[in-house]
């Protein structure tokens, strides 16, 4: 039998050889693409869709071990300017004007150095889409007319954001800084529901069935009359309740209460209103039927320890919140839409929300989202296109109103030599202030501000961040609020020379 050749043909070879250099160069073209592109580090890492996963690929271009070692960054400037009053003080004014003066002592006698601070203070700044930097003047305005006693107004600021504010973080430093020089007291607009009962500024307990509709999310809302906190309330039933507390978490000017407004809409039937200082009843009202936005003002003893506020009617109102207030002064209310990218303002029926602005005063408006907003992505005109749409809708019918966008925070991801900054953080931060500048906003770039690449690990490991490299801490939000306040009275101080 002849023996079988085993041989493999010159032909085959070459075959088999232009096979594998296709495939490489067309594997190395990709990977180079998205690599140049940010889309795949130079670690390795491809990032998927929700920016939670990633997927480790081979890359050609891998990074020197000198470039592959991430260099945390420093933040002990920051925190020795901006870190000394991050305690909220409470009780008494012992704790609070005194404190506050304590504390401007011990941050001169920390300060940096005159270069220092001015870079410092350029990596905090304010930034504005011209020259004539008119884009705060409305908010500027209230201020000096309340600083120079010239009204007896209480003005609103609404800040809007994501998950990031919740439980009064970073909004309530700013409320307590703004009300110590400007007046005013309480802890703002509060809603029906506090699941998490997390809130800095007031305890809260409530009915467990109130029913929540708000403009991001699957439940489906009968109609698009939202509130000022983007949703709104409903009872179960013929009957809800509320109970708001002291909270000794927070500064005391938000623990001081002169009066409270309910915030509603009742196209339906009479409601039955009755408010308890603990179980004492101080005020019976009637909220009568209106198809428009509403407020019903209750003058409140200033001894506030715990209030309870009932509802009952056949049938249940929208019910947009409880503003807990002084006479006159500013409050920040403070307004996280968890979930959301700041795209869903549009659902709110146009002329209610005006009504809402308007009776209420608002004359600044903060715009702070960003983590729920992918970081794979290379491209961010369509979010650019969209939030400015959604601004646009804001400031229409909000003209009495000042808007500050503020950009996103800095986010890390996990890779073999630490955490690293996702690569589309400055993308994103970039198509933010386009959108501001475009919608004629000013614009606090808080990744510049709280250290720059590679800022989010040195906040974790300060206690400053939690260990999802995202979220600030109570005391990390009190520092960045700190810093936005700083930020902001340097430009009132500016605007108050010129004019």
């Amino acid at each position: 039998m002849p023996e079988k050749n085993h041989s493999i043909s010159p032909w085959r070879v070459v075959v088999f050889i232009v096979y594998v250099s296709v495939f490489l160069g067309i594997y190395a073209g990709a990977n180079y693409y998205l690599t140049s592109q940010k889309i795949l580090g130079k670690e390795g890492v491809l990032y998927l869709a929700d920016s939670s996963y990633s997927l480790k690929v081979p890359n050609w271009l891998q990074s020197t071990p000198e470039e592959k070692s991430e260099k945390p960054t420093d933040i002990r400037k920051i925190r020795q300017q901006f870190g000394n009053n991050t305690q909220n003080s409470t009780n008494t004014k012992e704790n609070g004007n005194n404190l506050s003066q304590k504390t401007y002592k011990n941050s001169v006698d920390s300060l940096p150095s005159e270069k220092e601070a001015d870079s410092i203070a350029l990596q905090i700044r304010i930034q504005y889409p011209d020259e004539s930097k008119q884009a705060l003047a409305g908010f500027f305005q209230a201020l000096q007319a309340l600083e120079s006693n010239q009204s007896n107004d209480l003005f609103r600021v609404f800040h809007f954001g994501d998950s990031q504010l919740e439980g009064d973080r970073m909004t309530s430093i700013l409320r307590s800084q703004f009300q110590e020089r400007f007046g005013g007291c309480g802890a703002g607009i509060n809603g029906m529901n506090n699941n998490t009962n997390a809130k800095l500024s007031v305890k809260q307990e409530n009915d467990p069935r109130w029913k929540t509709f708000s403009v991001f999310g699957n439940i489906p809302a009968p109609h698009n009359y939202f509130g000022t906190l983007a949703n709104f309330y409903q009872f179960a039933d013929t009957a809800g309740y509320v109970v708001y507390k002291k909270s000794d978490r927070t500064h005391y000017k938000n623990q001081k209460i002169e009066n409270i407004k309910i915030l509603y809409r009742n196209p339906n039937a009479p409601v039955k209103l009755n408010i308890f200082e603990k179980e004492t009843l101080i005020a019976q009202k009637e909220l009568l039927p209106s198809r428009n936005f509403t407020i019903e003002q209750i003058e409140m003893p200033n001894n506030f320890e715990e209030m309870k506020i009932s509802f009952n009617s056949r049938k249940s109102p929208d019910i947009y919140g409880v503003a807990l207030d002084c006479q006159r002064g500013i409050t920040f209310d403070n307004i996280p839409i968890r979930g959301s990218a700041g795209l869903e303002f549009h659902k709110i029926e146009y002329d209610h929300l005006q009504k809402q602005a308007r009776d209420l005063k608002v004359r600044f408006v903060i715009l702070q989202f960003g983590v729920n907003v992918g970081l794979n992505s290379s491209d961010y005109n369509f979010y650019e296109n969209q939030f400015y749409k959604e601004i646009m809708y804001l400031k229409r019918a909000m003209p009495q109103a000042a808007f500050l966008v503020i950009g996103t925070s800095d986010r890390s991801y996990k890779k073999e030599n630490g955490y690293a900054s996702y690569p589309g953080i400055i993308k994103l931060r970039d198509a933010q202030k386009r959108a501001a500048f475009r919608a004629g906003c000013a614009f606090w770039d808080l990744y510049e501000a709280m250290g720059g690449k590679n800022s989010m690990p040195t906040w974790v490991k300060e206690g400053l961040a939690g260990k999802d490299y995202t979220h600030f801490k109570i005391e990390g939000a009190n520092l960045v609020g700190n810093m936005l306040f700083q930020a902001l009275i340097k430009e009132y101080e500016s605007f108050k020379l010129l004019n």
